[in-house]
């Protein structure tokens, strides 16, 4: 399975902004998941805030992957960093190697 079938199973769980795919925080974990199971490297997460159809992005809110950490492996990382705004009402857009 390649990306692009990842990304179709889902493209109706998220919205889409000035060409960005945005995901809620379970949504994005759930991705992720997806990701996982097909071998396909996550890059990074970014944060936003979504205002009609105005985003603001949250760099506070954002990872960057690409920078392997020594707690583990990226995947699992950026699940745990999901994880943690599970409950926020950012909107997420997962960044992955094409």
């Amino acid at each position: 399975m390649a990306v692009r079938d990842v990304e179709q199973e889902f493209a109706d769980r998220g919205i889409e902004r000035h060409g960005i795919k945005l995901l809620r925080p379970a949504d994005a974990r759930a991705f992720l998941a997806r990701c996982r199971q097909h071998g396909i490297e996550v890059l990074g997460i970014d944060g936003f805030r979504v205002d009609g159809d105005s985003i603001q992005p949250l760099v506070e809110h954002s990872i960057d992957l690409t920078l392997r950490s020594s707690r583990g492996a990226p995947i699992e990382e950026a699940t745990d960093f999901l994880a943690s705004r599970l409950g926020t009402d950012f909107w997420f857009e997962v960044v992955v190697e094409r």
